[in-house]
């Protein structure tokens, strides 16, 4: 079976063949030969079914990277403007 996985840190999508999967985990099959459990969901690397659902986490991922980053950039210059004519 094929899930797509997102390596976060890389901004990597990559086919795996995974043996098996409960709600949480998919098991597969390292380079040694011996089975490892993955969670589907963790903070580095994520688990879909498709390339596209894969590709949309990491689309939602930055979008809301960028929207938290203006957000701090338009209270960044509200402050500077605020110093710059009350000081």
């Amino acid at each position: 079976m094929k899930k797509y996985l997102a390596k976060r840190h890389y901004n990597q999508i990559e086919e795996v063949e995974i043996l098996r999967e409960t709600d949480s985990f998919v098991y597969v099959k390292t380079s040694t030969g011996r089975e490892r459990r993955d969670a589907k969901i963790s903070n580095h690397n994520c688990y879909f079914d498709t390339y596209q659902e894969a590709k949309d986490w990491f689309l939602k991922l930055h979008f809301d990277r960028v929207e938290s980053l203006e957000r701090q950039l338009n209270l960044a210059r509200e402050v500077y403007n605020y110093i710059e004519k009350t000081l």
